[in-house]
């Protein structure tokens, strides 16, 4: 009969943790998820793998095996802010002239700028992943894709390829002060 009200010796110190028991309790996914979210508000640079582990409730080594690094944490959320947007492009229609058509993208990139204050204040600041981004072989690189598909507009309707060049540059830069005004304007609580 075994007595009761002994218990094993505790060994001194800390538990170990591998991360190994965490790897399963998160997907690359989520961990995408949650930091997009919190770039809507935050910037990029304040986003990291220690607060998310903590708000999943694992060890930042879990999250490294899932994503990698900080820049690829970056490039991953700035990827699905391009997918967004040229979801929402697809959603809008092909409808009107040119004009129309670039004026509608123009909205769709400041709305979209506006509701991501990270994403918006990296592009604006920071050399790397701007547009193009680190994608595994086999995905897709929809700040590649954003690129092709406002070429693909100006190319269509007329422009050659110093024009394009020259009105895609005066369109992002138009959109990104408006896009990070209504960023900032969003996150200190005076949305519109």
């Amino acid at each position: 009969m075994a007595v009761q009200g002994t218990k094993a010796k505790r060994k001194r110190g800390r538990p170990r943790s591998t991360g190994d028991e965490d790897a399963s309790l998160v997907s690359r996914d989520m961990v995408i998820d949650l930091a997009y979210e919190e770039g809507r508000t935050r910037s990029l640079n304040d986003i990291s793998f220690v607060g998310l582990a903590r708000t999943l409730g694992v060890v930042p080594g879990s999250l490294h095996y899932h994503i990698g690094t900080k820049d690829d944490l970056t490039s991953a959320i700035l990827n699905r802010f391009y997918k967004g947007v040229l979801r929402r492009i697809g959603e809008a229609g092909t409808e009107g002239d040119w004009r129309e058509q670039i004026t509608r993208l123009a909205w769709i990139l400041m709305r979209c700028e506006q509701a991501h204050r990270g994403a918006t204040e990296h592009i604006q600041t920071q050399p790397k992943y701007r547009l193009f981004q680190k994608v595994a072989p086999g995905q897709t690189d929809y700040g590649a894709a954003f690129l092709d598909h406002v070429f693909r507009l100006f190319r269509d309707a007329g422009f050659d390829a110093r024009q394009t060049a020259l009105f895609y540059h005066a369109l992002a830069m138009h959109c990104l002060p408006a896009g990070a005004r209504g960023a900032r304007e969003l996150s200190a609580g005076k949305g519109p």
